[in-house]
């Protein structure tokens, strides 16, 4: 799941499960700006997609100056919650390992 990475209104996010790639709606990300490792809410205006995501570590790389800045942070940890499939089937997400990101880059 994405957002912001192509401001054109589409959007690659789907969901694998079995082999089945189901589509996702636009999410929204939420999370403290001024701390990455409190937990980060990920969801969608028509409450198909809630998920939290509880970070245990993270990587970061931050260098500001230069002809490309950039401010990145790589959150690993877990996540809890739900996603609404297409055919109307709710996937419960129990204790899922996996990562966030939260970046700001200057691509020439």
């Amino acid at each position: 799941l994405s957002n912001g990475v192509n401001e054109t209104g589409i959007h690659e996010n789907v969901v694998w499960q079995n082999g089945k790639m189901t589509t996702s709606p636009s999410v929204f990300f939420e999370y403290d700006m001024d701390d990455l490792s409190k937990p980060w809410r990920i969801h969608d205006q028509e409450g198909k997609t809630d998920l939290q995501f509880t970070p245990d570590g993270a990587y970061t790389a931050f260098h500001p100056d230069g002809p490309n800045p950039v401010d990145f942070t790589q959150a690993f940890g877990r996540f809890q919650g739900q996603i609404s499939e297409q055919n109307g089937k709710t996937l419960k997400i129990n204790n899922l390992p996996g990562f966030t990101e939260r970046q700001y880059s200057v691509w020439w």
